[in-house]
């Protein structure tokens, strides 16, 4: 009945094999979080900061040898020129750098976010290069993606503007090299709806912590939905 009938229909094997091929591609990731001076903002004992650093902490563990990671921070001005600054290049986790490996690299990174803290939120310019980034440098033996991690709206008045970006998104978009932006907003702060926008735009899913304590457990599902 309906177990030889699933296995005689092309279509159902077709996008199961489909589905089985994507689950077995290595993860490739650009984790781009926000410095800015509200991820110093305290709630219940923990800044927002302190919790992102725990997620990406638990995170950067996770991942398996063979997947890649890169890790850039962005606040306004916080690049020679930009709003963005790149902290560690996107390599295999296993890479081995100097003494060490990457993973450790990307943990150090992580440990010391809090140092850069300050500034105002240079979203839309972040979101661009950070997208453009990752698709020219595009692997097809890989899940390509952005995870975005921010508490605040753009406030950068010299940066793109909203409609700007999506339209260049839209417009830049390339079925043979996907790149789904995965958002987490965090608190009531984040701007939402725009997150929602890029993500759903591009491919990915878009998450919301309401508190800093959320942010872990928050950031960990939406890494583990690898491309959204």
């Amino acid at each position: 009945f309906p177990y030889t009938t699933l296995f005689r229909s092309p279509t159902v094997v077709t996008k199961a094999l489909a589905r089985y091929e994507i689950l077995s591609r290595p993860s490739r990731a650009l984790a781009v979080v926000d410095v800015s001076g509200s991820m110093d903002y305290m709630q219940d004992g923990v800044t927002r900061m302190a919790a992102t650093a725990q997620a990406g902490d638990i995170a950067i563990r996770m991942f398996p040898a063979n997947a890649q990671l890169g890790l850039w921070a962005f606040s306004v001005d916080l690049g020679e020129g930009t709003d963005y600054r790149e902290l560690e290049p996107v390599a295999r986790m296993d890479a081995t750098e100097g003494d060490t490996d990457h993973r450790n690299k990307l943990l150090s990174r992580i440990d010391n976010l809090s140092s850069i803290v300050g500034g105002g939120t240079g979203l839309y310019d972040s979101v661009l290069a950070a997208y453009r980034s990752m698709q020219q440098s595009y692997d097809p033996a890989s899940i390509n993606s952005v995870i975005l991690l921010t508490d605040g709206a753009n406030d950068d008045p010299s940066s793109i503007s909203l409609q700007e970006l999506l339209d260049t998104l839209t417009r830049e978009q390339d079925p043979t090299r996907p790149v789904p932006i995965i958002t987490i907003g965090v608190t009531d702060d984040a701007d939402t709806d725009v997150l929602e926008q890029i993500s759903a735009l591009t491919g990915g899913n878009s998450h919301f912590a309401p508190a800093p304590a959320d942010i872990p457990k928050v950031f960990v599902g939406a890494i583990s939905g690898r491309a959204g």
